[in-house]
């Protein structure tokens, strides 16, 4: 499984198939953790240019698992801060904006933000 979902987010081609690898990560629940620990190291070890659509990942799955429970945001949680931190700090103004829009549309944004000061980043303006 470990393999399949590290092929998978490499190959980060399209809207398509980035809805279907959600999909199918929710439909794997049982296996949150796996999940987020291997987006978690693949979005650490990734060139700029996956770090986004990564991070689309992770907010269409946590969106769309509510559903089947909590697993994905709190496993998720334990890890985005982190990830958002990196992108705020190293990232182009391009990473900036997406990522802004994500935390602002995130189940958990009051999480996320709480444990890392943003004010330099408007997270405000979506």
């Amino acid at each position: 499984m470990h393999g399949l979902i590290v092929c998978a987010i490499y190959t980060l081609l399209s809207l398509t198939f980035l809805i279907a690898l959600s999909h199918w990560c929710i439909f794997h629940s049982s296996e949150a953790k796996l999940v987020v620990e291997t987006w978690n190291k693949q979005f650490q070890n990734s060139e700029k240019v996956h770090r986004v659509p990564l991070l689309y990942l992770a907010n269409d799955i946590v969106q769309n698992s509510k559903s089947k429970g909590e697993d994905f945001m709190t496993e998720f949680l334990s890890v985005l801060p982190a990830a958002l931190k990196d992108v705020f700090e190293n990232g182009d103004d391009e990473e900036k904006l997406a990522s802004s829009r994500l935390v602002s549309s995130f189940p958990g944004s009051k999480a996320i933000t709480s444990e890392y000061n943003y004010s330099n980043h408007s997270l405000e303006m979506w």
